[in-house]
C-alpha cells in the first residue's frame, strides 16, 4: 500500500510540474496592418508600440514588413493601447484594444501625410529609436522613452521580434548570443536576465540585433545581440545620476551613478548601479483524468538585490593606436519562497489527497570581467588591426530547502513529510584571446581573424534527503563535475556593393576539444572535432522603402555553463 501511495504522489507532482510549465509557455498573438491613407498602399518599417492601457507602459515595439503587416506577442490578456508612427506621417493611436484570446486582430491603420509648415523650421539631428539596416536592427537607447529609469532587459524585450519565454529571450523563435562591446557574456537563463536587469539603460549607447550574424561571430547562437556601452565625448569631468521607481504587487527601485573624465589622450569612465525588486508569480492549472481532476496552485516570490560596477580607461598612444582596459561585473543576491498546492479529487469513492511543497532558496552570483584592448590603424586607407584579451569569472552559491507534505481529505497527514536540500555551487573561469583585421579595397571589404578560448567549469551538485531517519546524500542526483573546453577559431568575410546589390560571404572554422570529469564516479570523457560554418547574404534595394534579402548561416548549439553537469 505504501508503494502505491508513493507512486501516486510522485505522479501527481510530475503532472503538476508539467502543467505549470505548459501554462507559463502560453502567449497571446497580436496581428495588424498599416497602410498609406491616400493610395491604400502598405507601409514598411512603420513603428508599432504596444502599451498597457492601465499604466501606459510600453510592452513591445514592432516594425511592419513589406506587406504592412506586424505580429507581436504578449504574456497576458487585457486592455491595450497601440501607437503607430512613421517619418513624414501623422501618428495614430488605437485606444481600448481588448486582447483575451490566443489571436487578436487589430483593425487596419491608415496613416496620412503630416502637414507641411515652412514658416518656422527647426532641424534636430537625432537618430530614431529603431533603425533598420541591411544586416542588423539598431536600438538607439538614448531615444528610448524607458532609457531614463530602465535597464537593458527592459529595452531589449521591447525590440522588434524579441520574445520572452520563461527567463530566456529569443528572436523570432531563435536563440540569442549576448555580447557586451563585442565580447561574449557567456551567461544564459536567469543568470543572464539578472545581469541585464542590473545594467542601467542610461549607460548604454545602442543595442545591435543581428538576425543573421556573419562568420566574424562565434558559431554558437542563431542571433547576436551586441550591447555597446556609452562613452561621454565631452572634455572634462561629467556625472550622471539616475533613479527609478516602479510598482506592481511590490515596489521596484533602481539607482545608478556614472562618471566620465576626458582629455586629449585619456578617457576614464565608470559607474555603479543598484537594483531592488520582488517578483511575484502565480500559476494555476486544472487537469482532467479518467476518474477525477487534479488542480494545482503555485505562488512564488523572488527578492533580488543586484549590484553592478564598471571601470574603464582608454589611452590614445598615438594618432593611430589606442589601448583600453575595462573591468565590470556584478554581485547579486536572490531569495525565493515557493508554495505549491496540488489536489487530487476522485469522482468515485476513493479518498481525495493533497500534496504541498514548500521551497526556500538563497543564491549569490558574482561575475567579474576584465578586457584588454589594443587597436592599430596602419594608414589612412581604413585598415584596422585589433587585439582583445579577456578573462571572465562566474561564481554561484545556490541553496534550496524543500518540504513535501501529504494530506488526506480530512486534512490529516497520512505519511511522514519528505525533506530535501540542494547545495549546488559553481565556479567558472573563461580565458580568451582574439585578433581581428579589417582590409578595405577599392571594390570590397575583407575581414579576417583568429580566436582561442579556454573554459574551466567546476560544478558540484549535492542533494540530501531526510524521510525521518536523518540526512542522507541522494546519490542519484549528486555529482561533482569538472568540464574543460578549448575552442580555436579562424574566420574570413567578404562584402561588396554592386549598384543596388549588397553581397556578403564568409566562412568560420572552429576546432573544439572537451574533457568532462566526474570526481564522484571517477570517470572522464574526452571529445574533439573540427567544423566549418559558412555564411552568405544577398540584399537587393529596390527603393528607399523596399529591400529584398536572402541569407544562409550554419551554427552550433553549445550548452550553457549551468547545464554542463550531466546529472542535473
Amino acid at each position: 500500500m505504501k508503494s502505491s501511495v508513493f507512486i501516486l504522489r510522485k505522479g501527481v507532482i510530475a503532472i503538476c510540474l508539467f502543467i505549470s510549465l505548459c501554462c507559463k509557455a502560453q502567449h497571446l498573438k497580436i496581428n495588424g496592418f498599416v497602410f498609406e491613407a491616400a493610395g491604400k498602399k502598405p507601409l514598411q518599417n512603420v513603428t508599432v508600440v504596444i502599451k498597457l492601457l492601465s499604466n501606459k507602459k510600453s510592452l513591445k515595439t514592432e516594425l511592419t514588413d513589406n506587406s504592412g503587416n506586424y505580429n507581436s506577442y504578449v504574456n497576458e490578456g487585457g486592455w491595450f493601447k497601440i501607437e503607430v508612427s512613421f517619418s513624414g506621417y501623422q501618428t495614430q493611436t488605437i485606444d481600448s484594444v481588448l486582447i483575451n484570446n490566443q489571436l487578436a486582430t487589430v483593425p487596419p491603420v491608415y496613416l496620412s501625410l503630416a502637414p507641411k509648415n515652412l514658416k518656422d523650421i527647426t532641424v534636430i539631428s537625432k537618430p530614431p529609436f529603431i533603425s533598420v539596416k541591411t544586416d542588423k536592427i539598431v536600438l538607439n537607447v538614448a531615444q528610448s522613452p524607458i532609457a531614463a529609469g530602465g535597464n537593458a532587459f527592459d529595452v531589449i524585450k521591447t525590440a522588434p521580434g524579441v520574445m520572452l519565454q520563461g527567463d530566456d529571450l529569443n528572436f523570432r523563435g531563435k536563440s540569442i548570443q549576448f555580447l557586451i562591446n563585442g565580447r561574449p557574456t557567456n551567461l544564459s537563463g536567469e543568470d543572464l536576465r539578472t545581469m541585464l536587469s542590473n545594467m542601467q539603460a542610461s549607460g548604454i549607447e545602442k543595442i545591435e540585433l543581428l538576425p543573421n550574424p556573419s562568420a566574424k561571430y562565434e558559431a554558437a547562437g542563431a542571433t547576436v545581440v551586441n550591447i555597446i556601452l556609452a562613452k561621454n565625448k565631452q572634455f572634462g569631468t561629467n556625472y550622471v545620476f539616475t533613479s527609478g521607481v516602479g510598482t506592481g504587487k511590490y515596489l521596484r527601485t533602481n539607482t545608478g551613478l556614472d562618471f566620465n573624465y576626458r582629455n586629449k589622450k585619456i578617457n576614464v569612465y565608470g559607474g555603479y548601479g543598484f537594483n531592488h525588486e520582488i517578483q511575484y508569480y502565480k500559476t494555476t492549472s486544472t487537469r482532467f483524468i479518467a476518474n477525477g481532476i487534479i488542480t494545482s496552485k503555485e505562488y512564488e516570490e523572488r527578492e533580488r538585490n543586484n549590484n553592478s560596477i564598471k571601470l574603464a580607461a582608454d589611452y590614445d598612444i598615438s594618432k593611430r593606436s589606442t589601448f583600453s582596459v575595462l573591468l565590470n561585473g556584478f554581485i547579486n543576491n536572490r531569495n525565493r519562497d515557493v508554495n505549491n498546492n496540488a489536489s487530487l479529487h476522485y469522482y468515485t469513492n476513493i479518498a481525495d489527497s493533497v500534496s504541498k511543497v514548500f521551497t526556500a532558496g538563497k543564491a549569490v552570483f558574482k561575475n567579474p570581467v576584465v578586457n584588454l584592448y589594443y587597436k592599430i590603424i596602419p594608414d589612412s586607407s581604413g585598415k584596422e588591426l585589433t587585439f582583445n584579451a579577456d578573462y571572465l569569472n562566474y561564481t554561484k552559491s545556490w541553496y534550496d530547502d524543500f518540504i513535501n507534505r501529504y494530506y488526506d481529505s480530512k486534512g490529516d497527514e497520512y505519511i511522514a513529510p519528505d525533506y530535501l536540500k540542494d547545495n549546488s555551487p559553481a565556479i567558472i573561469n573563461v580565458y580568451s584571446f582574439a585578433a581581428d583585421y579589417v582590409w578595405p579595397t577599392k571594390k570590397a571589404r575583407w575581414e579576417m581573424g583568429l580566436k582561442t578560448s579556454y573554459t574551466i567549469t567546476d560544478n558540484n551538485v549535492v542533494w540530501e534527503t531526510n524521510s525521518g531517519s536523518g540526512w542522507k546524500v541522494d546519490a542519484g542526483k549528486t555529482n561533482h563535475f569538472i568540464y574543460r573546453e578549448n575552442v580555436n577559431a579562424a574566420y574570413i568575410n567578404y562584402s561588396r556593393s554592386i549598384k543596388k546589390w549588397n553581397v556578403q560571404a564568409g566562412v568560420r572554422a572552429e576546432q573544439t576539444s572537451t574533457k568532462g570529469t566526474s570526481l564522484t564516479i571517477q570517470e572522464t570523457n574526452k571529445k574533439g572535432y573540427i567544423d566549418f560554418f559558412p555564411f552568405v547574404q544577398l540584399a537587393y534595394t529596390k527603393n528607399e522603402n523596399n529591400e529584398f534579402g536572402f541569407s544562409y548561416r550554419k551554427s552550433i548549439y553549445r550548452f550553457g555553463f549551468d547545464f554542463v553537469n550531466p546529472f542535473i
